[in-house]
This record gives C-alpha cells, sequence and structure tokens, in this order.
C-alpha cells in the first residue's frame, strides 16, 4: 500500500522506535524517495502510558506505518451548532439515519 502526502497513519510498533511509547499518530507531510524504500514525514504526536508524551515531526520507512481509518471520537459531536456536529450527521446517514 503506497500512502499519500495528507494521510492520517499510525506507527505500528512505536516502542521499537521510541522505548515506553505506546502510540504514535500524525498526519503525513513529506514524502521521501530513495532508491530501496519510500519515507514518511509525518506531523505527529506520541504518547505513553500513565501520560506524557510530545508533538514533534518524524520520519520513518513507509512500511513502519499504517493507515488510520475512521472518524476520531474527538471530531465529532451530537449537538446541533457545535463543531462536529456535521461529521457525526455524515456517519449517521451513511448508516440510513436521518
Amino acid at each position: 500500500m503506497k500512502l499519500e502526502i495528507g494521510d492520517n497513519v499510525y506507527l505500528k510498533d512505536p516502542g521499537r522506535t521510541v522505548p515506553g511509547y505506546t502510540c504514535f499518530v500524525g498526519e503525513i507531510i513529506e514524502i521521501i524517495e530513495r532508491p530501496n524504500q519510500r519515507y514518511c514525514l509525518v506531523d505527529g504526536c506520541t504518547g505513553k502510558m500513565g501520560g506524557g508524551g510530545y508533538e514533534a515531526p518524524a520520519c520513518f520507512p513507509e512500511d513502519m506505518l499504517g493507515l488510520r481509518y475512521g472518524t476520531p471520537v474527538s471530531k465529532i459531536s451530537v449537538y446541533p451548532g457545535t463543531a462536529g456536529y456535521g461529521e457525526w450527521l455524515r456517519i449517521s446517514q451513511s448508516w440510513g439515519y436521518e
């Protein structure tokens, strides 16, 4: 699977790259082509159990990343007039609700 600029991705094994961290997610902002490998510069956030982490761009080989699907819960609201309500309607309508 070829990833593209703008894709939301996650790091498949964050503890291997940054010991102690349990997640790294973000958006691809640049792709670097090399003869045998593609690298993705990701504007992302790290996290670990018990809190902590930071936001920073990081570069990973494309095969270490996976594509995130769906809409994060933080981007959805069931209250009309609030940010995220439009996304709630879109998802509801895709399941046949009005």
